[in-house]
């Protein structure tokens, strides 16, 4: 008896031996996508109380495999207070853990731009912060830097 290339030799009770008569051919890797994130700018400064910052964040798609929705988010730091931006595809709204979640349904094709997402950043007293920017449902290579997925901003409200 054959199974696919390989001899099956029966061992009684119901187990198989096989013996390999040669290598199946390799099924090539279904390509994924491969999406990326920027924030500008990288230090925002301002005065508490006074004023704020706009932050913007950059959706591309470098690879070769369009990207069909997303999701962006942040945990909000303690002290600072964001105020999502109308942005042409993208909901945003802050949830009550509190983070600032971004979600597309649009489609992303290889080489394109996104629109950006734009984030009003306030403080009501001094703070030093840091944002950790997020993609969900992406895939990068692991050797590429992890900005490319998780963009930081730090914020100095003074």
């Amino acid at each position: 008896m054959t199974i696919r290339g390989q001899r099956v030799l029966g061992a009684g009770a119901g187990v198989l031996l096989t013996l390999g008569l040669g290598a199946l051919p390799a099924r090539a890797a279904e390509p994924v996508p491969d999406v990326a994130l920027d924030a500008t700018p990288t230090h925002a400064e301002f005065w508490a109380g006074r004023s704020g910052a706009t932050l913007r964040l950059d959706y591309y798609n470098p690879g070769e495999v369009a990207k069909t929705g997303d999701t962006v988010s942040a945990t909000v730091p303690a002290g600072l207070t964001v105020e999502p931006r109308p942005s042409p595809g993208w909901e945003c709204h802050i949830s009550d853990f509190p983070a600032v979640v971004c979600n597309t349904a649009g489609t992303l094709e290889p080489g394109a731009v996104g629109p950006s997402i734009e984030l009003w950043v306030t403080a009501d007293a001094p703070v030093s912060a840091e944002f950790e920017f997020t993609l969900q449902g992406f895939y990068r290579d692991p050797a590429e830097p992890r900005e490319n997925n998780h963009p930081r901003v730090t914020v100095q409200a003074t």
